[in-house]
């Protein structure tokens, strides 16, 4: 059985699968508890949890499969699926091949992992478009005053944006005069 013998995307697809939100809560669990283990970052563990909920969904309502057997075949097809009918970019299928990899050698304890897919590869890639110094200056002085403080702060240090909004600045000390900066404890959404 491949993707293109699945039933098309419906909008059963979206339904809640009845009587299964607590096998999906416990894989959760699991694929948390060893993605944490691995030491991986919090937004790669939230993006890792959602391509693991989305899969056992797959499986659940497309295959029809147990959440706690583990079957290779069923990564392939959902591979294919979101290759062929969701149409998704070659990176983002790499980013669900790696959650569900994690998944099947973390939780699953699978060693040896063969697929029958292979991902889309794209030729060349276009080089990013670059601003020079001049054009920089020229738009960050367009901002407004909180915003010109956080562009000069993520064009001079390269912070990324959940960094810099993460920063906390001090008052100067009037013993040394210095100005000071550290993280915040709050968690920063993903932009």
């Amino acid at each position: 059985m491949n993707a293109a013998n699945l039933p098309c995307s419906s909008p059963k697809d979206r339904l809640p699968v009845k009587g299964k939100k607590e096998a999906i809560e416990d894989m959760v669990q699991e694929s948390q508890k060893a993605i944490r283990l691995a030491g991986l970052a919090v937004m790669t563990e939230k993006t890792y949890i959602s391509w693991i909920v989305r899969f056992s969904k797959f499986r659940l309502r497309r295959l029809q499969q147990s959440l706690w057997e583990f079957n290779p075949k069923s990564l392939s097809l959902y591979l294919e699926y979101l290759a062929l009918e969701r149409q998704v970019a070659p990176s983002t299928q790499k980013q669900a091949l790696n959650a569900l990899v994690l998944l099947a050698k973390k939780v699953y304890g699978i060693e040896e992992l063969e697929l029958d897919y292979k991902p889309a590869w794209r030729g060349h890639r276009r080089p990013p478009t670059v601003m020079t110094r001049e054009e920089v200056k020229k738009v960050i002085g367009f901002l407004g005053t909180p915003w010109k403080l956080i562009a000069q702060l993520m064009y001079g240090s390269g912070l990324r944006t959940c960094e810099v909004l993460r920063l906390r600045v001090k008052e100067p000390s009037p013993f040394t005069m210095q100005k000071g900066a550290n993280t915040g404890w709050f968690h920063c959404p993903m932009f």
